[in-house]
């Protein structure tokens, strides 16, 4: 699940993910992308619940880099693909690496 239905929310506090939402969501893998900031993967552990997380108890969280899906302009859309790709990839392969 992407919760794509918060796309159309104008301001970023309303597309935000509740804890929750995502622990319901039960995702198989997390593309995590901290604008400015490394993501660190045991922050994914220490949180209430996430342990459950199909993602989170098989390792299979992934980093993007803010750069190359938050910035304007076409990269988001050529390097910014191509590294999600490669996520999936890596992932479709059986490659669960954290954060790399």
């Amino acid at each position: 699940m992407c919760f794509f239905e918060l796309s159309g929310n104008e301001a970023a506090t309303d597309r935000i993910v509740a804890s929750q939402q995502v622990i319901n969501a039960s995702p198989d893998i997390i593309v995590a992308s901290w604008c400015g900031k490394k993501v660190r993967p045991e922050t994914f552990y220490q949180r209430e619940g996430w342990s459950v997380v199909p993602a989170v108890e098989k390792n299979c969280i992934y980093e993007i880099k803010s750069p190359l899906i938050l910035q304007p302009g076409p990269a988001a859309l050529t390097d910014g693909l191509d590294k999600l790709v490669q996520i999936f990839d890596l992932y479709d392969h059986g490659k669960h690496q954290l954060a790399y």
